[in-house]
Order: structure tokens, then sequence, then C-alpha cells
């Protein structure tokens, strides 16, 4: 879904006996533009006799994770809305890439 992408000043005036209003309070309200989607972060653990972390990142990118810095090594941007089942999907995707790779991982599932 789209929202719409602006900004919105609100004035606030209270009534001044025999004048002109004066200006009470001021607000600035910002409405982001922004695509509601979700991403799928994964944080892996690696294993000394595992996979190499090359090795473990050109399978993730494979599969259209891209590598962060930061708390969570990869990301997944779904880029809309998805129901649980294509999330359980994902993991399943994952756990049979990393499988015999000697690696433990975490995922993560946020709008």
């Amino acid at each position: 879904m789209l929202q719409f992408c602006g900004l919105v000043l609100i004035y606030v005036f209270r009534a001044v006996s025999g004048g002109l209003p004066k200006l009470f309070n001021f607000a600035l309200l910002f409405i982001w533009g922004k695509v509601v989607g979700v991403k799928t972060y994964l944080t892996i653990w690696f294993y000394s006799e595992g996979a190499s972390p090359m090795e473990v990142v050109e399978k993730l990118r494979s599969m259209g994770f891209e590598p962060l810095r930061g708390y969570h090594d990869h990301v997944y941007n779904w880029g809309r809305k998805v129901d649980l089942i294509e999330v359980l999907q994902l993991a399943n995707k994952v756990h049979e890439t990393l499988r015999g790779m000697k690696v433990f991982y975490k995922l993560e599932t946020s709008e």
C-alpha cells in the first residue's frame, strides 16, 4: 500500500477579545511517504569447523537476502505485506540452504 507523502502545518489560534486571533500553538505533522512492507531479518552465528562466511553470504544472496551491517546480518525485503505461510516457506528455504553448513541462524520478520 502506498501512503501519501507531504508536510502538514497545523496552526491553532485562540480568540482574543477585541482584536485579531493570537497564535496559541503551532505543530508540525510529518506524513512520510513509504511503501508498507515486510522485512525478514537473518542473524548468523558461524562455527570454525563450518562453511566460510563468504560461502554462506553467497548462498543467501542467491535467495534474495542482502547483507547488512549492524545487529542483523541480512535482510529479505518483501516490498509488500505477506501472509504467515509465505514467511514459513522462506524459513524452510533458508533451512534447506544452510543445511550442512554448520551455522546457527535466527529469523525475525516485522513490518
